[in-house]
């Protein structure tokens, strides 16, 4: 599954996009480094500010929305194409951890 997602311009949108969706949300600010600006947010409180800090960091005034799947299990497949587009799965693992773990702290 893809989390549905969005990019706003004002905090407006992140509500019109919340109505949608509803919570828990992540907000991404695009182009910071490190997460600067971002976080999760459970409530309109959260979502209020999160939000303003992230269009304040963003040079582009802009923040990717996604509807957050921390806690989900996550599930990795490894496949190998030749030249003539043929593919196999070589491997799965399914890592220990949750989603919301970085997958390079995470036991797989």
């Amino acid at each position: 599954p893809v989390p549905e997602s969005d990019i706003v311009n004002t905090v407006e949108q992140a509500f019109e996009f919340k109505e949608q969706v509803g919570y828990p949300l992540i907000v991404r600010p695009a182009f910071t480094m490190g997460g600067t600006g971002g976080g999760i947010c459970h409530n309109d409180a959260e979502l209020k500010e999160v939000v303003s800090n992230g269009l304040h960091y963003s040079p582009a005034t802009q923040c990717l929305i996604e509807k957050s799947i921390a806690g989900y299990k996550e599930i990795e497949y490894e496949v190998m194409r030749d030249k003539n587009d043929n593919a196999i799965v070589v491997c799965n693992m399914e890592n220990i951890d949750p989603v919301g773990i970085h997958t390079g702290d995470s036991i797989v």
